[in-house]
């Protein structure tokens, strides 16, 4: 296979782009002569950084006119043979083709099609019926006309870097779990923070493990009093320390979230709450994983507002939850 310049574009979501990495790291192998840039947006950068180490990185404000206008300047300086799209926007189709990029693949959707050289085929009425990273190999085996090797592990981390983030926050000689309560989405995906203090209250005097809080305050609706007992960290973490806290951590209860999916991603055992979206399409796969999600003919909704007042995630139960968490610690040896 001749080198060529390649540029993937990235999902603009961090848990989207956690699902999109088994597709990346086969792209990566299967055009292993090419010179592969990824495309992502400003906050999602350091992800990329951490994840596909070697590969060059644009980053951009797509809701910018002039950021966009630089970036494909910059894009037609490249003279890109291969884009790749990950999302299925108009936007990301149309700045490829202003860019000039030779052959522009991704999924048939919208109105997008005429900028498309190669079109994924796309069913908007089927298209969740799958989870999402199934649906992102598609994209892999479109193009390589085979299925995506497994692959076992996303990111190695480096045990000097994980022993000083532990000491950093005073974790090194505790058997912690984290409890991540927030949620970018909104509403619709955060579960009442007094349920997770009441579950996390739950594991701590049940199996000894030290409660730490992650995520940040402007994704959590605080509604009652942190107790002393819990190490809270809102706030205090980057990305690549809650990567390694995850990674040392003995469990995780999370919303449906960016941080479940790297816990899931690194095999940490996990209960995820589920409101208006669905385990088929974004839930965790390991099977030292579980979800929680209420039984209402109204979801799957996918909405971020909701005009019964977020009942589907009302309805959720804390004993719920502990039934969850005590058919993955009960007994176990962690």
């Amino acid at each position: 296979m001749n080198r060529k310049k390649i540029i993937i574009r990235t999902p603009n979501w961090l848990g989207d782009s956690i699902m999109s990495l088994k597709t990346i790291y086969n792209l990566m192998n299967f055009y292993k002569k090419s010179e592969i840039f990824i495309l992502t947006k400003q906050g999602l950068k350091e992800f990329f950084r951490i994840f596909t180490p070697g590969l060059k990185i644009l980053s951009c404000d797509f809701q910018d006119k002039k950021a966009k206008k630089k970036l494909i300047m910059q894009l037609k300086e490249l003279k890109l043979d291969i884009g790749i799209i990950f999302p299925l926007s108009f936007s990301s189709a149309h700045i490829f083709k202003k860019a000039k990029i030779q052959k522009i693949v991704g999924f048939n959707s919208e109105i997008r099609g005429v900028f498309l050289t190669d079109k994924v085929p796309f069913k908007k009425n089927n298209f969740r019926s799958i989870h999402l990273s199934d649906r992102f190999t598609e994209i892999y085996s479109f193009l390589s006309g085979v299925n995506p090797e497994k692959l076992s592990n996303i990111y190695n981390i480096d045990s000097e870097t994980s022993e000083e983030c532990l000491k950093k926050f005073s974790l090194p000689d505790k058997r912690f779990f984290i409890i991540s309560p927030g949620a970018t989405y909104g509403p619709a995906k955060r579960w009442s923070f007094s349920n997770f203090i009441d579950v996390g209250k739950y594991i701590q005097k049940k199996y000894l493990f030290t409660p730490v809080l992650i995520g940040f305050s402007n994704e959590i609706e605080i509604n009652t009093e942190i107790p002393e007992s819990f190490i809270n960290l809102i706030d205090k973490t980057n990305l690549e320390e809650l990567i390694i806290l995850t990674s040392e951590s003995k469990f995780f209860i999370t919303n449906d979230s960016g941080p479940m999916h790297i816990a899931d991603a690194l095999r940490i055992p996990l209960v995820a709450i589920f409101g208006s979206t669905s385990p088929t399409w974004t839930g965790p796969r390991g099977n030292k994983s579980r979800y929680v999600e209420s039984n209402l003919d109204c979801k799957p909704c996918f909405r971020k507002k909701c005009k019964f007042n977020y009942i589907c995630m009302h309805k959720i139960t804390s004993n719920e939850v502990i039934i969850k968490v005590n058919e993955l610690l009960e007994g176990k040896k962690l």
